[in-house]
């Protein structure tokens, strides 16, 4: 009986002082969707100056007389700030405010930028939200 008692005691001692630990459930995963901006080239496919005809390739390099376009992915429904900066002279050559239309990818066309290194910042409510480099070379 006393070795039960002794046990017991143990054991309430063990429990209050180690406490109950409580682990609280993890917040609930947030999905947002993906988001992306990266540049592309626009090709036309039969010579038309339809945009249906075009075939849009990812890139970040392109030829003088070449038309580069910022397009930012996952923006639905949203207003977005478009900032082209020249990253050869650290000067703003372009600022643009888009509403994005629910299901569908707006994209910006930045022609007759000469030669260089250029950077497009995109913002969301202010906030830098994503960003894309490219150069135009001769």
């Amino acid at each position: 009986m006393r070795k039960f008692i002794s046990i017991t005691m143990l054991f309430l001692l063990g429990v209050s002082l180690g406490g109950c630990a409580y682990y609280p459930p993890p917040p609930p995963t947030i999905i947002t969707p993906s988001r992306e901006v990266f540049t592309i080239r626009s090709k036309a496919l039969d010579g038309t100056d339809s945009r249906n005809h075009y075939l849009n390739v990812r890139t970040n390099q392109f030829r003088a007389g070449e038309t580069p376009c910022v397009l930012v992915k996952g923006y639905s429904g949203e207003t977005i700030t478009v900032d082209l900066y020249n990253l050869d002279t650290g000067k703003l050559r372009a600022q643009n405010t888009v509403s994005a239309p629910q299901s569908q990818i707006p994209y910006l066309c930045y022609p007759s930028l000469g030669n260089g290194s250029f950077k497009a910042d995109v913002f969301l409510h202010g906030v830098l939200s994503g960003t894309t480099t490219f150069g135009v070379s001769r």
